[in-house]
């Protein structure tokens, strides 16, 4: 996140079984929470996740936890600041070496998971 006087930087990891739908959601509230805390005046959350925006678009039937969390949030940024979302190019498209990428990970899906000792 940027702003005026310096740039935020946040990562997490999501549980091995999350789907990458479950992640872009988790990613845009952590978005809205750093807005939050940091009292942002202007936000733009941008995602190339269709699915995630067309997910929110239909927020009166959003009943999930995490998704009723994101309303919420977006909710409150909405009263202190101006919010917009927008949708980039779809991943993957035009980005290079991710065509291969998208070919290998279901070979990379099938092995086994490492084991520490």
């Amino acid at each position: 996140m940027k702003t005026n006087t310096g740039e935020f930087r946040y990562h997490f990891r999501n549980p091995d079984s999350s789907s990458v739908f479950h992640s872009e959601l988790v990613a845009i509230r952590e978005a809205l929470s750093l807005a939050l805390d940091n009292r942002a005046s202007d936000s733009w959350i941008l995602t190339n996740s269709k699915s995630s925006i067309q997910f929110l678009k239909d927020w009166l039937n959003v009943l999930d936890m995490l998704g009723q969390d994101i309303i919420s949030k977006l909710a409150a940024l909405t009263q202190v600041s101006s919010v917009c979302f927008q949708y980039d190019k779809p991943s993957h498209v035009e980005v290079y070496g991710n065509e291969i990428a998208d070919l290998l990970a279901p070979e990379g899906s099938e092995l086994p998971t490492a084991s520490f000792l």
